[in-house]
């Protein structure tokens, strides 16, 4: 991994230091060519912060000089291989205003169940921001008829519900929750997508109502046909959603619903079926509710 030079404070001499991936894995500095280095002139002004106020490293260059591009997903979503080919990351593009600046904050939260942001590059008027790759969305398997079984949808929700916690307990800004943004890992880790923006406040952690509306989603339901369909969930979930329009995070974690949650391993199976949704010849017959 290349080395690169980060200015952190004003100071007199650059500061330099590894990348993130070659500090994980213990690489020595090794002796590139001089063009290779982030130059002290070009290093980013532009402050993208976490929590506890430590900057994470932001350069002014291009992104390609130290990731090989893998699949593109999107026009603004990419996989990219770093460490020599051997790990995969996410690289998302954004625009930034003709000013220069940029036209939001990209929050970094140091949580387990929030995706940790690696690096953040600016390049010809776009910032480019490389991110963990975790696994699939929510929104993925709701695409392709997949509904978690109601164990399931605990651990999904308990897991969102820690990370919504973590945000109102620190008095940071409300990240984007919707199914496009929680991810699944296939070990089951559940985490939350702070590059994806919300649209609205009602979108986001602010409203615990988004919190309902995406377990209702989950069960494939809406609050009109889960009074007609109660039997097929349990009266604690109900009681759950319900709650969601007037407890707040620390209220709803005491819930018996959340309080039932099992370990990350009760998404094995959901996992799974992920691998076989983009497998057009694989008919994945609806799973009977378990609760």
């Amino acid at each position: 991994m290349r080395e690169r030079v980060l200015e952190t404070a004003p100071a007199d001499t650059p500061t330099t230091i590894l990348s993130p991936v070659a500090r994980k894995h213990g690489c020595p500095s090794p002796s590139w060519p001089s063009k290779h280095l982030h130059p002290a002139s070009r290093v980013a002004k532009k402050e993208f912060w976490i929590a506890g106020m430590r900057k994470f490293p932001s350069f002014m260059c291009s992104p390609w000089d130290f990731y090989e591009p893998f699949l593109e997903l999107s026009s603004c979503l990419s996989l990219v291989l770093c460490n020599d080919g051997t790990e995969v990351r996410v690289m998302r593009t954004f625009g930034v205003t003709s000013s220069g600046e940029e036209a939001f904050p990209l929050l970094q939260i140091q949580h387990p169940n929030f995706v940790d942001i690696c690096e953040v590059y600016l390049f010809k008027d776009e910032i480019f921001a490389i991110v963990e790759y975790v696994g699939f969305s929510i929104e993925d398997l709701l695409q392709h008829f997949i509904y978690p079984t109601e164990y399931e949808i605990t651990y999904i929700i308990s897991q969102v519900l820690a990370g919504i916690r973590f945000i109102w307990s620190r008095k940071l800004d409300h990240p984007r929750i919707s199914t496009l943004n929680i991810l699944i890992s296939p070990k089951g880790e559940v985490k939350i997508d702070p590059t994806l923006f919300p649209e609205d406040e009602e979108h986001t952690s602010a409203d615990l109502n988004s919190l309902g509306t995406i377990m209702l989603q989950m069960m494939n339901e809406t609050r009109e046909t889960l009074k007609s369909t109660a039997v097929d969930w349990s009266a604690e979930a109900i009681d759950f959603i319900e709650a969601t329009s007037l407890a707040s995070p620390d209220e709803l974690s005491d819930h018996v619903f959340v309080s039932r949650s099992r370990s990350a391993k009760i998404l094995t199976p959901l996992c799974i079926l992920s691998h076989f949704q983009i497998a057009d010849n694989v008919a994945i017959r609806p799973r009977r509710r378990v609760r």
